[in-house]
């Protein structure tokens, strides 16, 4: 599968989540997915932790303040070659800049948005960090799914601030795109119509995949660990999947992809 030196502009290329406990997040993803944390990071930089795989970056811990209101979730990060043209797009597009551009030492720059449909995610611009570098394996992200009831407003608004295309699929029971970066011929995540698909209670957010080796088995780990299962495990055309919160309150979802025919 895929290991990456850089990641076109627009497409999906972190995640990251903030914890109340670093230690007792890293127990959990670790005793789940079994992944290397080489150094926890300072406490003046919020314990920021990477996570590896094969000492491959695949994702990141960090500690939240005392005073952090938010819930726990996962952000996803789109890659930008250009953050302050991005973010003045993201101004005329009616997205919210919540964390306006910062210097991240020379790791790279970062912003945090909300778009107008209320989902919150990242833009990173690269420097000595590229993001990811492996997707698709095992423990490693497989998909990023943008998640709302307006997936026409949604459509509208990365390809007004990344230039981005979203090929809706041949489906009259589903509003579903392949969303897709330009120059790239295979999509890389989805934008969701989830209005009549799930409950009311669920809100707009950009949704991680992490690929296993077992659905079912990863399930009863995480349930072991403390976890709670949102959505037991379940076969869709694309692979058998399940949803999780974990003991802070985070969601994300695991995934064995269907393979090619």
């Amino acid at each position: 599968m895929p290991q990456f030196s850089n990641h076109v502009h627009g497409a999906p290329c972190w995640v990251d989540l903030g914890v109340p406990d670093i230690h007792q997040g890293l127990a959990f993803y670790q005793g789940l997915f079994g992944w290397d944390a080489p150094e926890i990071g300072p406490a003046e930089m919020g314990h920021y932790t990477m996570l590896t795989v094969d000492g491959r970056n695949v994702a990141a811990l960090s500690q939240n303040s005392p005073e952090e209101t938010t819930p726990p979730r996962w952000t996803t990060y789109l890659a930008t070659d250009d953050l302050d043209d991005t973010l003045e797009r993201v101004r005329k597009a009616g997205g919210e800049v919540v964390v306006d551009a910062m210097d991240v030492m020379t790791a790279g720059r970062m912003a945090i948005v909300n778009d107008p449909l209320g989902c919150v995610f990242g833009l990173w611009q690269a420097g000595e960090h590229i993001g990811y570098q492996l997707k698709g394996d095992p423990v490693s992200v497989v998909w990023t799914e943008h998640l709302s009831r307006d997936a026409e407003r949604a459509r509208e608004f990365y390809a007004d601030i990344l230039g981005v295309t979203s090929h809706r699929i041949p489906d009259e029971g589903i509003d579903y795109s392949i969303y897709m970066p330009t120059g790239l011929t295979d999509g890389v995540g989805g934008i969701f119509d989830i209005k009549g698909h799930l409950p009311d209670s669920v809100p707009h957010h950009w949704a991680t995949y992490f690929a296993v080796q077992d659905v079912d088995a990863t399930v009863a780990k995480a349930s072991e660990l403390g976890a709670t299962i949102i959505a037991p495990p379940f076969d869709t055309p694309y692979g058998r999947m399940a949803g999780i919160m974990d003991p802070a309150g985070a969601v994300f979802n695991v995934m064995v992809p269907a393979m090619p025919e």
